[in-house]
């Protein structure tokens, strides 16, 4: 991969040990490209993570770069900088970017977060499997290296506490000048019963992009439905501010634009 300084990023691959090399750019953005990991099970089978804000992050490939697939649509826009593929589960792949660590057990059709034990909008810059225990490594930007037994399918990531899903909404006006609105609404899922969840644990937070928290604005149980919040920033900078959603292990993340 090479970078976009003089000229377009741009990516290449050799089937002959560097003989020869093969521009497989194609659609994809111009933007850092920062990891790349082949599918050891699927030779053919790539992956690219991609810097940067406003284009897509993950693509993978099934047929050796020839086309590309945006993978990360619903993945935080915001710089991405490791991929790995577990090793006995190819399926499985977990993805390192500027607010932690998520997962997705089918090849990237779906992701949830993956963020227990590690700090709030944590930078993380590169991902490692050790495969002798079964573990995800993760290498953040000034918080340190932390460790976590990989995912275990056929479970589900978050089966027995993910008691909701939710849709957050674009934060109102945006760009703002002082004060937004940030409107979500909480999804019940039936319980085996047939019974709706009755709450969950609702955190909404807000984040300059060198990932530090400025505000919580939601730190509680809340019932399904819908809810907003106001977002006051009278005491910040003009600047883009990151809100993000959990509920269970589901998250979200948008972007609000303050201007004076």
């Amino acid at each position: 991969g090479t970078a976009p300084v003089n000229s377009r990023a741009r990516l290449f691959a050799t089937t002959n040990g560097g003989t020869n090399w093969t521009n497989i750019t194609g659609s994809l953005p111009d933007r850092y490209p920062v990891d790349l990991q082949v599918d050891a099970a699927e030779p053919g089978t790539v992956y690219v993570v991609f810097s940067g804000y406003g284009t897509p992050h993950v693509f993978r490939s099934s047929d050796f770069g020839q086309t590309w697939a945006d993978i990360g649509a619903t993945l935080p826009d915001v710089p991405t900088s490791a991929l790995v593929i577990d090793p006995l589960r190819s399926r499985t792949i977990y993805v390192g970017n500027d607010i932690g660590v998520f997962v997705s057990t089918n090849t990237g059709a779906s992701w949830s977060a993956f963020q227990s034990g590690l700090p709030e909008a944590v930078i993380v810059m590169d991902l490692a499997i050790s495969t002798r225990n079964r573990m995800l490594r993760v290498a953040t930007h000034g918080n340190g290296v932390y460790e976590r037994r990989l995912l275990d399918e056929p479970t589900r990531v978050g089966q027995a506490d993910e008691p909701a899903q939710f849709a957050l909404e674009q934060n109102y006006p945006n760009p703002f000048n002082s004060a937004a609105t940030i409107r979500y609404t909480l999804i019940p899922v039936l319980s085996p019963s047939g019974r709706g969840e009755k709450g969950v644990r609702v955190s909404l937070k807000v984040y300059d992009l060198v990932g530090s928290e400025v505000a919580t604005l939601v730190n509680e149980v809340k019932e399904p439905g819908e809810h907003q919040v106001q977002f006051d920033a009278s005491g910040l900078a003009s600047g883009v501010y990151l809100y993000r959603l959990e509920a269970g292990n589901l998250v979200q993340t948008k972007k609000a634009l303050l201007v004076r």
